[in-house]
């Protein structure tokens, strides 16, 4: 800094008021070159942070996914064995067994009424929604699939637990 104020002095004492307005333009020229350089490095470091973000939240897009498909096997393996109990049941009926096997069958397996509630699993896209997180994922597509995956299983999971309302 004392070198650069002796040079401006220097200059001003030696009456070349031209010469201090070049130098003063480049001191400018140089600051902004500096803000510019600045401005670029965060602007790197925001991108770099967002996709690492956007990383983040991929990856726990697809567990959540997993997970949801971990629910609906154990949600069709339910339903699969309410079925079975309900054909038996039919069959039993329909060959005219006694009431009191037919009672027994369906008191030793499990009742027809019990029904499990479907659970919908996505605390990720709440994340990104509420958080107005969705902007960083950039791929177009992925994010119309995402929204109506979760509007089908927003639908799925209306009508499974309005329907298991209705049975009971």
């Amino acid at each position: 800094m004392k070198l650069f104020n002796k040079v401006r002095m220097r200059l001003l004492d030696d009456g070349r008021f031209k010469r201090y307005l070049v130098y003063a333009a480049g001191e400018i020229i140089l600051v902004v070159i500096g803000i510019f350089i600045a401005l670029q490095l965060n602007a790197w470091k925001a991108d770099v942070k967002d996709r690492d973000l956007e990383r983040t939240y991929l990856r726990n897009l697809r567990d959540d996914l997993v997970l949801q498909m971990e629910i609906i096997d154990e949600q069709i393996a339910h339903e699969s064995g309410k079925v079975a109990l309900a054909d038996s049941a039919m069959t039993c009926f329909e060959t005219g067994c006694p009431l009191d096997v037919l009672e027994s069958m369906l008191t030793g397996t499990g009742n027809l009424y019990q029904r499990k509630t479907f659970i919908a699993n996505r605390p990720t896209f709440n994340d990104l929604v509420s958080s107005g997180n969705m902007a960083l994922l950039r791929d177009q597509n992925v994010k119309a699939e995402l929204m109506r995956y979760h509007q089908e299983l927003e639908l799925h999971t209306t009508v499974i637990n309005s329907n298991n309302r209705l049975l009971i």
